[in-house]
This record gives structure tokens, sequence and C-alpha cells, in this order.
């Protein structure tokens, strides 16, 4: 998936990336030096849709990631625990 749209004059890029086998959706926007938005429990990178253009425009680039299990990232077939959720976000083995 990787569909582009406009909010306020700032394209979204929706894509996925593999995380130790698990595959996750973020949004990304902007350029410059980084941030990453993480929404809380339960929720998606829907979260920082009003706040994603603001910091994009003042020259940040912007990733706002959909933790495992949430909006368009992969589910865990074992259910959920912090630690499963914990490791898809770090690239490291759950807790």
């Amino acid at each position: 998936m990787n569909t582009d749209l406009r909010d306020n004059n700032v394209e979204l890029h929706h894509k996925m990336i593999n995380v130790d086998g698990v595959r996750l959706h973020y949004v990304e926007a902007g350029t410059g030096a980084p941030v990453l938005l993480i929404p809380g429990w339960p929720e998606s990178w829907y979260a920082w849709r009003d706040i994603i253009p603001k910091l994009a425009r003042e020259g940040r680039r912007v990733i706002a990631i959909d933790p495992r299990g949430m909006g368009d990232s992969a589910h865990p077939a074992q259910g959920y625990t912090p630690g499963i959720v914990y490791a898809a976000m770090v690239g490291a083995p759950a807790l």
C-alpha cells in the first residue's frame, strides 16, 4: 500500500515495512529531522492526523505508525500482550 493523500497541502504517504516478519503500516510526510509518532492503545496513525501536516510544514519528517494489531498493521496470531506490541516497535524479541 503506497497511497498518497493530501491534507492541507501536505502529502501523506501510506507505506508498509516488515519488522522481524511482522508487517507494520505507517504514514510519512515532510522532510527534515524525523519525528516518530506512536499512538496510544488502541489507536492508529489516524490519532495524529491533525498534527502531522503541522509538523511537516514546520520542516519535520513525520512518521506515524500503526502499532501491531492496530489500523492496517498485522495482528498477532497468539493475541496481545504488552511484550508483543513492544517487540514489534523496537524489532526485539517479545518480553
